[in-house]
């Protein structure tokens, strides 16, 4: 228990600092690079580990706008390289830019880079992938929109449903076998010719379903062969979607003032695009992505959260960030918020103690002196009684009793004679 809940804190330390790596413009980008793998590689260790895709793009993106030329050509050049191969790639590119003033426009090929020379920009489409629907018939999928490499996912997956209802799956599943012999045994060349049958009908049928540019590349191939041809294709466009999703998620950040739900929820939304392209984060990487990407008035929610041990879902979390910019609006940035049991409570705290003044006010008013202890009469203290202090004074020079009593006599005689005259 102790070792996973500072195993906890350490990857949000981790993750937060990963996530928030950006490469200043002029900055060298070796040492900026080493200490992201550093951080990727200690996620691993905690078990959490990002992946190889997601963990260049992560890179990639943290590099400033001249890298951009390096960045595109990476992609569209499937290099898939491993991350120190990567660094020493970036730091060759670093060199010719500094040589050519950011002036030079470099190309990724075989792990060299050479110049462009003037093709253009590629830009995935941003179009929505559509989810089809209806009865489970041939006809039903006709009537949607054409295949293309954009709605490939639902279309083949919707596919293989009605091809498994009509016990035609196994066609996309096993090339067509070479046709048996003469002298075959009949079991084996009816098996042939339904399985050329069906493969015929279903090659025809997806045919009839693609957009035409497909229909050109796949129109002397069978069903098998379509199939593996649109997978190989459907991954080079998850390849560059997979990049501007993920670059557009690390990129999130919530200015301060602007509405938490829909940055929320379109954190979700690319996240949600990965896990379906293949490339999930996990709960808890997500969540700390989330948190770290809001402003500082959020500084104390997110600490309590982390405190608690919030394990909550994606969209729960969210609801709890709408309640809390509520209780923050209401005290314009002043209330703290507690994140316990899923809920946002306000810390009320203890009132400061003031006493009251009448407290310190003498009960009855102020008491008169009383009767002195040493003559029994009011008007003075003992302390201040003229007799007692020559009392004390006679003590204190060793005087005898009788030597006291001769001049206290002869002192009031003298103030009775005084009096008279």
């Amino acid at each position: 228990m102790l070792f996973q809940e500072e195993a906890r804190h350490e990857r949000i330390r981790i993750s937060r600092a990963l996530f928030q790596c950006k490469l200043a413009e002029g900055n060298p980008v070796g040492p900026h690079v080493l200490q992201m793998i550093g951080y990727i590689e200690n996620l691993e260790r905690l078990g959490y580990p990002l992946g190889l895709a997601l963990a260049t793009n992560l890179i990639l993106q943290s590099l400033p706008d001249s890298y951009s030329q390096f960045v595109m050509n990476y992609i569209l050049n499937k290099m898939d390289k491993s991350l120190p191969v990567l660094a020493s790639m970036l730091r060759t590119a670093e060199q010719i830019l500094e040589k050519g003033k950011g002036k030079t426009i470099l190309m990724v090929q075989n792990g060299k880079e050479q110049k462009d020379k003037g093709k253009k920009k590629f830009k995935p489409s941003t179009s929505s992938l559509k989810r089809t629907s209806g009865n489970l018939s041939l006809q039903s999928i006709l009537e949607k929109d054409k295949l293309s490499i954009q709605n490939f996912p639902e279309w083949y997956s919707y596919l293989r449903i009605v091809l498994k209802h009509e016990k035609k799956l196994y066609v996309l599943e096993h090339r067509l076998p070479e046709a048996p012999a003469a002298a075959a045994p009949k079991a084996d060349k009816d098996a042939y010719k339904k399985h050329n049958d069906d493969a015929l009908e279903i090659g025809c049928f997806m045919l009839a379903t693609m957009n035409s540019e497909l229909q050109k590349q796949h129109e002397n191939m069978e069903a098998y062969d379509m199939i593996v041809n649109l997978k190989m294709l459907f991954q080079e466009e998850t390849r560059h979607e997979r990049f501007w999703i993920s670059r557009a998620l690390f990129q999130c950040k919530l200015a301060e003032g602007n509405p938490v739900g829909p940055h929320v929820l379109q954190m979700i939304g690319y996240i949600e695009n990965l896990e379906r392209l293949g490339y999930p984060l996990g709960l808890a990487l997500a969540t700390n992505l989330i948190l770290q990407s809001l402003p500082d008035s959020y500084s104390q929610f997110v600490m309590n959260y982390i405190m608690n041990n919030m394990d909550k879902s994606l969209l729960v979390l969210a609801s709890m960030l709408r309640t809390a910019e509520q209780i923050l609006e209401k005290g314009k940035g002043k209330t703290i918020l507690m994140a316990q049991n899923g809920k946002e409570k306000k810390d009320k705290g203890k009132k400061k103690f003031k006493p009251s003044t009448s407290s310190l006010k003498p009960v009855g008013g102020v008491r008169k002196k009383g009767a002195c202890f040493c003559c029994g009469q009011t008007g003075h203290w003992k302390r201040n009684y003229e007799r007692y202090l020559e009392l004390e004074e006679c003590k204190k020079r060793k005087v005898s009793d009788a030597s006291i009593k001769v001049y206290l006599f002869q002192k009031q005689i003298y103030l009775l004679l005084r009096f008279e005259y």
